[in-house]
Order: C-alpha cells, then sequence, then structure tokens
C-alpha cells in the first residue's frame, strides 16, 4: 500500500486479506487500531483486541504479545495476568525479546502462576542476549539480591554496564549506587556521580528519580563546581545514544498498516 491509499481503503483492503486467513493483515490491523500513526486512523482498543485475538490464535508472536499487554495492562477488558503470562510465553517461546521480558517478569512476581525465580532468570537471559536492555538489568538486580544459584556479582556488573549504554535509568541508578558505597571494589564518588546525573535525565518520576537526583545533588553540594562538567557529560552521553524511533509498545518493523 503506498502513502496516497487512504486509512479506509487501507482498512478494506487488510480486512480482505485477513479474510482470506492472513495473519499479518489479521496484526495490521489491530496495530492500525491500537495505534494509530496515521491522520483519520481510527483508535479502537476492541477492535484491535479482537484483530489481536485471531492473528494470536493463528500463531503469529507479535500478535500474541500484543494481547498478552492488553491483558497485563487492562485495555478493552479487564486486567487479565492468567491470560497475559498465557501469550507472553506463547511469544516468548517464539523469541520475541519485549515478551521474553514481560514473561520473566510475571514468573518473579508469581503472577498468573507460581513465581518461579530461576526460570525468570533464565527467561530474563535470552531477552538479553537478544539487546534488551530492561531485562539485562533485572537479571543483574537477582544476580545482586542472590535470588539465582551461582549469584555473581561481575555478570551483574557486566549486564549493567550493558544495559546503561542502551540507556536504561535503573541500570544507571545501580551502578551508582554500587560506586558510591565501594561494593565493585574502591569507593568512586566521580563515577557515582556520573550515573546519577544520567539516571537523573532517563528516570520517569517516582521513588527511583527522586532518589538519583537526591544522591546527584548531595554530591554535587560537596563541589558545586563540578555540576556543569558532570550534568553537560550526562546530556551529552543521553544524546548521543537517544534512539531516533517513536517511544511506546515495542512493535516489529515494516507493518503494512503503518506504510
Amino acid at each position: 500500500m503506498n502513502d496516497d491509499t487512504t486509512v479506509d481503503e487501507r482498512i478494506a483492503i487488510l480486512t480482505a486479506r485477513a479474510d482470506a486467513g492472513d495473519t499479518q493483515a489479521m496484526f495490521d490491523l489491530g496495530l492500525l487500531h491500537d495505534l494509530p500513526e496515521k491522520p483519520g486512523a481510527p483508535l479502537d482498543l476492541s477492535k484491535a483486541r479482537d484483530w489481536y485475538s485471531r492473528a494470536a490464535d493463528a500463531g503469529h508472536a507479535w500478535a500474541q504479545f500484543a494481547l498478552g499487554h492488553m491483558h497485563d495492562r487492562a485495555e478493552a477488558g479487564p486486567r487479565n495476568h492468567l491470560a497475559a503470562r498465557r501469550w507472553y510465553e506463547a511469544a516468548a517461546r517464539q523469541g520475541v525479546s519485549e515478551a521474553q521480558m514481560q514473561f520473566a517478569r510475571m514468573l518473579q512476581a508469581g503472577l498468573g502462576g507460581p513465581a518461579d525465580p530461576v526460570e525468570a532468570a533464565a527467561w530474563y537471559e535470552r531477552a538479553a542476549h537478544q539487546g534488551h536492555e530492561v531485562a539485562a538489568t533485572h537479571l543483574a538486580l537477582m544476580h545482586l539480591s542472590r535470588e539465582v544459584p551461582e549469584s555473581d556479582l561481575q555478570k551483574a556488573l557486566g549486564l549493567l554496564e550493558f544495559a546503561a549504554d542502551k540507556l536504561d535509568g535503573l541500570a544507571h541508578l545501580v551502578l551508582a549506587d554500587i560506586h558510591m558505597n565501594g561494593l565493585a571494589g574502591e569507593r568512586h564518588g566521580g563515577l557515582a556521580l556520573a550515573h546519577y546525573c544520567v539516571a537523573n535525565l532517563l528516570l520517569p518520576s517516582g521513588t527511583d528519580a527522586d532518589r538519583a537526583l537526591e544522591a546527584k545533588e548531595a554530591l554535587i553540594a560537596r563541589q558545586p563546581h563540578l555540576r556543569e562538567t558532570y550534568e553537560g557529560q550526562a546530556r551529552a552521553f543521553v544524546a548521543e545514544r537517544a534512539p531516533s524511533g517513536p517511544d511506546g509498545v515495542p512493535m516489529p518493523p515494516g507493518s503494512a498498516a503503518l506504510q
């Protein structure tokens, strides 16, 4: 479909394909109603959920993830952890890293079924191996808290450095605490301040963001002349690595609904 195709024409074409059994068209219809990016595209979460359900039942991995996400977030229906976990697992087993991350989270927390920290760690690791920075941070935290057999500080540090380079704010906060408290060797206030400054830029408002700001300001209060240097370096660090794509729920590239 080209850029001149209207939304109504796009929906008609995709619906014809979906009715003929095209699972990608089913998913694209769900995506079009879930995350409309074109003018005039109709936001309709109920329709999105229906199309995701059809595609998920037919085995479409990203539709399985999207349906799990809707159950998890109570979109177009009540929150259903059991269904969310089931669909996340289905997509995770097909290799969707975000589904692996979310399935691991539910396993760790015991949402939608029994808690299983060992299995959670295994799924976090699979997602991290695919480049999922949040999964890497969660796996590192499991090693630091000794929630997994053979917990490994050096492995945790490697995971955190990887996640921090990919702009996970929590990874920066944890690394700052580690350097501040000397948990990885000598105490290093400069490295701690650098990570607190980046964490302060990345973390959404809440307890972690407040703690990063408080720690950053406490260190800067001792040497106020460092503020401009460290805050400038933090902004440059983030700017160099900031993704150019849109925010929101991870979705596969090249969706026909959005082209």
